[in-house]
This record gives structure tokens, sequence and C-alpha cells, in this order.
């Protein structure tokens, strides 16, 4: 697998046009710029080369880390480790059905959500084949952006393979870091704060494949009766000094708030494990028009180590 360095990118990009090196480098910073710098200088290179029809490979599939991918990108190849499966869905639009399964993804430049239509891999997905905790290579994807959010999407023409490599997971998506002060409603971000209260946790049975609730009878509306798995809810406040707000985790979110399971259904070993945890959270602002302010849905959470908080 060839990888070029930003530098043999430039080489390559000077030497099939009539553009000098400081030319090229204007237009990699002036990318940046355009992308509100969520790329790298390499992932930017990549942009321009494509831009003036400069060919990077011949013949071999691009491997990009996830900070460097960009909506619009197409014939993408990652590899990643699952950190979740979301579940299977079936769909009808235009009189035409199909199934869609969503899973978050990353490596250690960060996170996002792959989403899988191609019946082939859907099918590995359902049969276990491919699932939570593998390092998989993703090929011929392409990305695109939902609510702020880069997804990897993967068609017909995508493969997965199973990878025996080890990867780090960083778990974070990619958003925009705020003070809790300055967030709007209905905008996604990261941001990190102090755990300063707790409610005790809350729990729903729900469908081990899709996650959604299940009736009394233990019957999931796409997946028939099934052995219902119980899936946390977590209320906590977070405080970073310009404010404090109200942050909801759900199922893998709550358990990483906690060393085990035990844990979550103890409420006084909750409270104290939890209380004055220093966190890292991406999510989305939500307006609660009942109580009229924002709380804040995690989507993802890291755990800050409180010396490197404080150096900073």
């Amino acid at each position: 697998m060839l990888k070029l360095s930003y530098e043999q990118i430039l080489e390559k990009i000077q030497g099939s046009t009539d553009k000098s090196r400081s030319q090229i480098e204007l237009l990699v910073e002036n990318k940046q710029k355009q992308l509100s710098d969520l790329i790298s200088k390499e992932g930017a290179a990549h942009i321009i080369a494509n831009e003036l029809n400069v060919k990077l490979f011949e013949n071999i599939e691009k491997r990009y880390k996830i900070n460097d991918l960009i909506s619009g990108m197409n014939s993408v190849e990652v590899l990643v480790k699952i950190s979740q499966v979301y579940g299977v869905r079936e769909f009808q639009r235009n009189e035409k059905s199909g199934k869609v399964a969503n899973l978050l993804v990353g490596d250690e430049t960060g996170a996002c959500r792959a989403v899988i239509w191609d019946a082939k891999i859907i099918s590995r997905l359902e049969n276990k084949d491919i699932g939570e905790n593998q390092t998989i290579l993703i090929k011929n994807a392409y990305v695109k952006e939902n609510n702020g959010f880069k997804e990897i999407h993967l068609g017909s023409r995508a493969e997965v393979e199973i990878s025996g490599e080890e990867i780090e997971f960083s778990g974070m998506m990619q958003t925009e870091a705020k003070k809790i002060a300055s967030l709007n409603a209905n905008e996604f971000a990261s941001i990190e704060g102090t755990i300063v209260q707790v409610f005790e946790p809350r729990f729903y049975s729900a469908c081990p494949e899709c996650k959604k609730k299940v009736s009394e009878e233990n019957k999931c509306e796409s997946h028939g009766i099934v052995i219902p798995k119980e899936i946390p809810i977590v209320n906590i406040y977070l405080d970073d000094g310009t404010e404090t707000i109200r942050a909801v985790l759900f199922n893998e979110n709550a358990n990483k708030l906690v060393s085990s399971i035990e844990t979550l259904k103890n409420p006084d070993d909750f409270r104290d494990e939890v209380l004055g945890k220093q966190i890292r959270a991406t999510g989305k602002v939500i307006n609660n028009e009942s109580f009229q302010r924002n709380e804040f849905r995690v989507n993802s959470i890291e755990e800050l180590n409180p010396e490197k908080v404080l150096s900073r």
C-alpha cells in the first residue's frame, strides 16, 4: 500500500503542472481555510491534486485516516475499528424497499458513522461475520455530510475485509470545540467539562439488534420476538467554568462512564465513581421547550486526564 507524504504530493503536483511550490502551498492553505481546518495538509493537497487533474496513484486505492475524509470523496479506502453496531433497519422509498445498517467506526484520529447500503455486507453483519471491536478494511466507499457530521457510505461497489491489524480508536467524532455558554440549539459540537451532578441511571428493554424499545411481550417492530437487552440512560450535569448543561448518555456512552455494568445498577456506587470526572463529549444541542433550556445529547465521550487539562 503506497502512502504519499505531503512533500511527495507537492512534488507530483509541481512536476505535472506549471505551478510553483509557493503557488501550490497557497492553494493547500486556502483549501484548509475553506474547510475550516478540519483536514490535514496531506488531505488538502490530495484535493488540490484532484482539482488540477494530477494523478497521485496509478491503479492503487487511496487509504485515508478519519480526520482526512471530507464530503464528496469517492473510492475511499479506510482501516477502522468498529466501536458500535446500531443495528439494521428496513426502509421504503419510492415503492422500493431495502435495508440499511449504521456503525460507529474510527481510528486514532477520530470517529464517524458508517452507513451500509449493500445487501451482501448487511447480510454479513446480520450473520455476525462483522461485529463490534473488529478491525475492518473498507474499500470503494464514498463520503457524505449529514447534520454537520461526515459519514462513510458503503454502496454496491464497496467491499469490507476483516483485518488482523491492531489500531487505536479515539472514539471522538470531529466537531467544533465550544464553551457551554456559547452553545446554540440544534448545533453539533464538542465540549469539555467536569461532572458536577448525576441522576440515578434508568434502563429500558431494547431489541439487541436495532436497540429500539420492545413491547411488554418483548416484540420488536423490525425483528419480532427477541430476548431483550437492558439499555441504560444516564443524565448528568457538566460544568466547564462558563456554565453548566444537562447531558444525556445512552447505551455504550453510559457504560463508558463507569468501570462495570454493576456500578450503573447501584446508585451510591455510580455517584461516587462518576462525580468529579472530567470528560470530553460530542453531540447535539437540544432545546428542551418544557424547561426553556438547552440540553446536550451525547454521541461519544472520552475521559480526560486532569493533569493535562490543568496544564492547558
